[in-house]
């Protein structure tokens, strides 16, 4: 009776482990460093000669600018990424900048649905 119980009790706590694990697992891939030399280098600035080139970009990441209804040339003059605190600026000489929440080249002038306007110091 008592191994049953040791058994039952192991399984339980087995599978309500799942969860936990699945989650890891999610954010160990998300970690992945390797692939295009289109994302922004760690000195905070953009390397994108175009902003028209998403070559470099996953299906999901093309997914991702869609939804977050990422556009080039912002309707808005008071909302364009240049001056949004998400925004990565360009290397001098690149046309283009980078984002903190989207992958691929961020035309200064763009904006999407979550632009946040950078704190004044």
């Amino acid at each position: 009776m008592n191994a049953d119980y040791s058994r039952r009790l192991f399984l339980k706590k087995a599978i309500a482990g799942i969860p936990f694990v699945t989650g890891i697992a999610i954010l160990a891939g998300s970690c992945n460093n390797s692939g295009t030399n289109n994302k922004p280098k760690d000195d905070n600035t953009a390397t994108f000669k175009s902003c028209d080139d998403l070559s470099g970009l996953s299906a999901e990441e093309k997914d991702a600018r869609i939804k977050l209804h990422y556009v080039d040339k912002s309707p808005v003059k008071s909302k364009v990424c240049r001056i949004c605190a998400l925004y990565i600026p360009a290397k001098e000489g690149m046309e283009c900048g980078g984002c903190t929440l989207l992958k691929g080249p961020i035309h200064p002038e763009g904006t999407c649905i979550y632009f946040t306007p950078k704190e004044e110091v």
